[in-house]
Order: structure tokens, then sequence, then C-alpha cells
């Protein structure tokens, strides 16, 4: 049987940075270190400074063009009532031509009917009087 390895060790922690004068308190010494220092920072405040008022201004452009929630609402309200109207109107056509072909129909089906049938004439009327209906024709 073989024994298990035993795990690796833990990496080293980094090492300090070195001091940078005279002490080890790793602080800068002259004024010249500081000035340098104090500029770097001011040119990444200037950077970010630059950097946000850039986005700012793009997005109070963008909240400027897009549309407000009341003009969207009004929108969606007149589509809406376009839309009614032009049903409305549609179903007016519908309902008038039904009630046109309807004339029309009932127009026709008075030319096609029938006239009433005659009244019968008895046959004794007939034989006294002759025929009744062409006489009136005549």
């Amino acid at each position: 049987m073989t024994s298990p390895t035993p795990p690796p060790a833990p990496a080293a922690p980094p090492a300090p940075p070195a001091p940078s004068g005279p002490g080890d308190s790793g602080k800068p010494q002259t004024l010249a270190e500081l000035d340098d220092k104090i500029d770097a920072v001011i040119d990444t405040l200037h950077g970010l400074l630059g950097q946000a008022h850039g986005q700012a201004a793009q997005h109070t452009a963008d909240r400027l063009d897009r549309g407000s929630s009341v003009e969207e609402t009004v929108r969606a309200e007149l589509a809406k009532l376009q839309e009614e109207r032009a049903r409305k109107a549609a179903e007016q056509g519908r309902d008038d031509q039904i009630k046109s072909t309807a004339a029309q129909l009932a127009e026709v089906k008075a030319k096609l009917s029938e006239a009433p049938p005659e009244t019968p004439v008895s046959w004794l009327t007939r034989v006294v009087w002759g025929n009744p209906h062409k006489q009136a024709s005549r």
C-alpha cells in the first residue's frame, strides 16, 4: 500500500514594497514626490469627471428623445378611437348593403309574383250570362 501524498503547501504572501526613502515607513519623503502623486490623482479625477459628464449628457439626451408616458398614452387612445370609427363605418356599410339588397329582392319578388287566381264561375252563371271574366277584359 502506498501512502497518500500530502497536499501542496500554500503560496507565500507577496513581499511588501520596498521603502522609497530613508526609514521603514514607505511614505514619500520629498515634496517633488508628493507633487507627482497629487498631479496623478488630479489627472485621474479629470478623466473620471470627463467620462461621467459624457455619460450623463448621453443619458439626458436619450431621456429627452424618448416619448413621455402621457404622449404615448394619448397616441394609444387616439389609435383605439380611429380603429373604433373604422370598425363602425365598416359595420354601417355592411348594414346599408344588406338593406339595399333586401329592397332589391323585394322589388324583384313583387315583379315575379303571380296574380291572384280568378274566382271560379259557376256553370249556371256561365250558361246564362256567359263568361263574366272575358266580358270584363273587353
